[in-house]
């Protein structure tokens, strides 16, 4: 129990020490690439939907019709919007290139799942009324 308050401060030194290299360990090139390519393929996707809203609401004058149960094409349309310049722009891209953060970059890749899967799904419902 004498030597108690040194452990904690030894103990918590390591902690913080571990921590700070794990964030600042960089990534194998193959890892970052991998994100990257993702990346542009999501963005490429949300373009190209945007593409495709845009087309079908200008065809049918649909901006106010259901895309889905509660939402209109325009309110759809704003929102993919929305996420593309969030999580999707050119400055995104670049961070992406420049940091060694794991944590962000997980992080980045958690988002990239996410908007893969909404941009799917509204895909589909996009599809499904076309049809």
């Amino acid at each position: 129990m004498q030597y108690l308050p040194e452990t904690l401060i030894a103990v918590a030194i390591l902690l913080f020490l571990t921590i700070y290299f794990l964030a600042k360990k960089p990534l194998f090139p193959r890892k970052r690439n991998a994100l990257l390519t993702t990346f542009k393929e999501v963005r490429a996707r949300s373009l190209s939907l945007q593409e495709a809203l845009l087309k079908h609401i200008m065809d049918h004058d649909a901006l106010n019709e259901n895309l889905t149960g509660t939402l209109t094409y325009g309110q759809v349309l704003k929102q993919i919007k929305k996420d593309h310049i969030t999580y999707l722009s050119g400055k995104k891209q670049a961070r992406i290139l420049v940091t060694n953060n794991i944590f962000k970059l997980n992080k980045t890749q958690n988002i990239l799942k996410e908007l893969d899967s909404s941009l799917t799904k509204t895909e589909r419902d996009l599809n499904s009324l076309k049809k």
